[in-house]
């Protein structure tokens, strides 16, 4: 299984002695280092003053950790992500069916072409589970906007009444909603208005 050779060191030496002691591949060990990093990452963000402020740190802090486990892995969650974005801003009343259309495709695609399958069977890790919560949380946030700019409050089911949104996220509180604090290592995917709740108190 070849090292995650995008960061500024080759992951099979740095982990060469611990991958031999535990059998993990090198992919994994990094992957679980990154895992157990993001728990103090997002407790201090409790402690991080201010909206803007918390929603650039969730932001910064996710995208290190995606990198460092993945490398340029990473650009597969964040393309469908802007395209997502793209259709929420131009055709809002449309955008959460438009994201179901092109972004699921652009998964199974790209599990298709990395095999991801079979990158698991041998012990390593990869993007495509990063790449699968992200996919929840963009088609959630679509869905989210396009309920919000295309049907009427008194029209809507409790669910998308609690849910909806009706202003489009700005590009960072969008960025900092896909990776809050290393969210999409494992997830739980969360709704937009929720982190957005979150990062205001």
């Amino acid at each position: 299984m070849a090292g995650n050779n995008a960061l500024l060191f080759d992951t099979d030496v740095a982990f060469a002695s611990l991958s031999a002691a535990t059998g993990l591949a090198s992919t994994m060990l990094l992957f679980l280092v990154c895992f157990f990093a993001s728990v103090p990452i997002t407790m201090l963000m409790a402690y991080v003053p201010g909206t803007r402020t918390r929603q650039l740190y969730s932001f910064l802090t996710g995208f290190v950790l995606l990198y460092t486990a993945f490398g340029e892995g990473v650009k597969h969650i964040y393309m469908p992500a802007m395209l997502s974005y793209a259709f929420m801003a131009l055709a809002p009343t449309h955008c959460g069916l438009l994201t179901w259309a092109t972004v699921f495709p652009y998964l199974i695609s790209v599990h298709a072409q990395n095999a991801s399958g079979d990158t698991w069977k041998e012990g390593g890790m990869d993007f495509t589970g990063a790449a699968m919560v992200a996919t929840l949380k963009v088609i959630s946030c679509a869905v989210n906007y396009q309920d919000g700019t295309s049907i009427k409050e008194a029209q809507m089911t409790p669910s998308q009444k609690r849910l909806h949104i009706t202003k489009l996220p700005d590009p960072l509180e969008y960025a900092s909603y896909l990776v809050g604090c290393g969210s999409l290592l494992v997830g739980p995917t969360f709704e937009v208005r929720d982190w957005l709740a979150v990062c205001s108190k």
